[in-house]
């Protein structure tokens, strides 16, 4: 009679080892793990996150600027570009410009925004191509500044 009680006991611990360890397994998988604390930005629980770049144009003449965010796993600097869901677009101005664009994407890779400034004239004047404290400029005639920034979760 005890034999079978222990054996029972070590059966049911068995039982509850392999469903634990197959939670677990599940959980990470998923992106769900059960000890996070928080949600982004404060927190390491999975989730989402945005962040707004700020774009800035200086240039009397007129300009045409493109730009393309990477998230959920894009790298310029790496090579990677993974498109999907990927942020992008283009304008054409005259004179200094600033625009906001928000990129959002998974607190599991940071974020990247990569814009390209180009003169649309033959003027000498400089264009300065600024995302927050990343800038570039060119003052030679048609040609282009190119600036990327990223921010981590």
């Amino acid at each position: 009679m005890q034999k079978r009680i222990v054996l029972a006991v070590i059966i049911v611990a068995g039982l509850l080892i392999a469903v634990a360890g197959g939670y677990l397994l599940w959980a990470f998988a998923t992106d769900n793990p059960p000890f996070c604390s928080g949600y982004p930005p404060g927190g390491d629980c999975p989730g989402k996150y945005s962040y707004a770049f700020e774009v800035d144009v200086n240039y009397s003449g007129p300009w045409n600027l493109s730009y393309f965010g990477y998230h959920n796993g894009g790298n310029p600097a790496s090579g990677v570009y993974l498109t999907v869901g990927a942020t992008y677009g283009n304008f054409t101005g005259t004179g200094d410009y600033a625009r906001s664009i928000t990129i959002s994407g998974s607190n599991k890779y940071p974020l990247y925004l990569c814009a390209q400034a180009e003169k649309l004239d033959q003027s000498n004047l400089t264009l300065t191509l600024a995302i927050g404290p990343d800038v570039n400029n060119t003052n030679l005639p048609a040609t282009s500044a190119y600036v990327c920034q990223g921010v981590a979760p």
